[in-house]
């Protein structure tokens, strides 16, 4: 099999080909997904064996923005393989070397050149074809006299941000309820070193209040809000110049409670028949039965995908042991329709009983989303799928949150 492939060779770099200035690594809290941000441009990593060229793989250089920062960055060109990097394209047995961070690749003609080079075909890296047009195949001559007459700049290797030393370890709260309108929320943010913390927070109507706090590990505060409302905050931890930021909701005291359950599938593979999407808990923490009614749900990715096929996503209650109980009917989405972001809010109906103090499981199938054009993907492009908002009949509650209740990759399933 070695001696049918025909050989050539490639180099990349996240440094000069995207300007002076040093390179940062970032990822938002929502997604696995890396890039190199320059010049206020985020360049993708279209690989993971890109990234662990040049990276290895640590991640503990990488540094996590809010998903509404991160996607004040325009996208830029993706992030070529270091040069020396040996690559090939899927449907071509040709091997190339690439040569400089402009993605030029040198063709290695012969078996008989590749193993006088002390080259290995384990080091050989596969391209999709579709990210092949960011290289530039070039002829020996090219190599052979510099370009122009000028000498090739060499090559720098990239400049990473160290790691930041503050982390921000947890955020609990907790949250009582005063009257029939009134509820009190309790945080408690922790830190792994003593270190200042700014707390903002904004309450529906209200302007934005912050509340800094000297530097600690931990920290206390209380919010007065209404019954059932979700307050969103943002921490910031750290000196300045070096801080740790983190953004989510905090959710004041409600007849009703919603998380995530242990069925929750997280790095799941989306590429199934059927797949459960995500799965969460509703307990009734009042003192009368409640008949829930609807619950809806946001889809989040990375790319911008799950809109060519039809397919269908179901609520269905289950038991402790994840067997289904009952099904609640399913929503068909047509071809051609996404179901991505907070524009695409999926409703599903309920119509479910549940008695003061029981807890029910519920979990969120998906049909036909194996049926997706994966050519479209690389296995680190996430969808998560995001609880929004419970409501009940009667002295209607409508619950609004904002868990995580499920995580899938675009992978194939093992």
């Amino acid at each position: 099999m070695k001696s049918a492939l025909i050989f050539s060779l490639a180099l990349l770099t996240p440094t000069a080909a995207f300007a002076a200035g040093a390179p940062t690594l970032i990822k938002s809290s929502t997604s696995p997904a890396v890039y190199l941000l320059q010049d206020g441009i985020r360049h993708p990593f279209p690989l993971q064996s890109v990234y662990e060229g040049w990276y290895g793989k640590t991640f503990e250089n990488v540094l996590g923005v809010p998903g509404d920062t991160l996607a004040t960055y325009p996208l830029g060109k993706n992030v070529k393989f270091k040069p020396g990097t040996l690559i090939k394209i899927q449907t071509d047995p040709k091997v190339y070397l690439v040569k400089d961070e402009a993605g030029n690749l040198q063709w290695i003609q012969t078996e008989q050149d590749f193993l006088a080079r002390g080259l290995k075909f384990s080091d050989v890296h596969d391209v999709p074809d579709t990210f092949f047009p960011d290289y530039t195949p070039q002829p020996d001559s090219y190599f052979a006299t510099p370009v122009q007459g000028t000498t090739p700049a060499p090559i720098t290797p990239p400049v990473v941000v160290p790691a930041q030393s503050y982390t921000i370890q947890s955020v609990q709260s907790s949250a009582t309820k005063d009257d029939s309108s009134h509820s009190t929320i309790t945080y408690t943010v922790s830190g792994n070193t003593s270190a200042p913390l700014t707390f903002s927070y904004q309450k529906l109507g209200s302007a934005t209040t912050t509340r800094s706090f000297t530097a600690d590990t931990t920290f206390t505060g209380t919010i007065s809000a209404g019954i059932a409302e979700v307050v969103p905050y943002h921490i910031e931890f750290g000196p300045a110049g070096a801080t740790t930021q983190k953004d989510g909701f905090l959710t004041a005291y409600s007849d009703f409670t919603v998380s995530p359950s242990t069925f929750a599938p997280v790095n799941q593979s989306i590429f199934q028949p059927i797949v459960r999407l995500g799965s969460f808990k509703v307990t009734n923490n009042s003192s009368a039965a409640r008949t829930l009614s609807s619950a809806s749900f946001i889809f989040d990715a990375s790319t911008l995908a799950s809109d060519d096929p039809t397919k269908t996503i179901e609520l269905r209650e289950i038991d402790s042991q994840g067997a289904v109980i009952k099904p609640f009917g399913e929503l068909m989405i047509a071809a051609g329709t996404s179901i991505l972001g907070p524009g695409h809010t999926q409703v599903l109906r309920i119509d479910e009983s549940i008695a003061p103090g029981e807890t029910k499981t519920f979990e969120v199938v998906g049909r036909y989303f194996d049926s997706v054009n994966k050519d479209r993907f690389v296995p680190t492009d996430t969808m998560t799928v995001r609880f929004d908002q419970l409501t009940t009949l009667g002295d209607a509650v409508t619950l609004s949150t904002d868990h995580v209740i499920g995580t899938l990759v675009y992978k194939p399933a093992n």
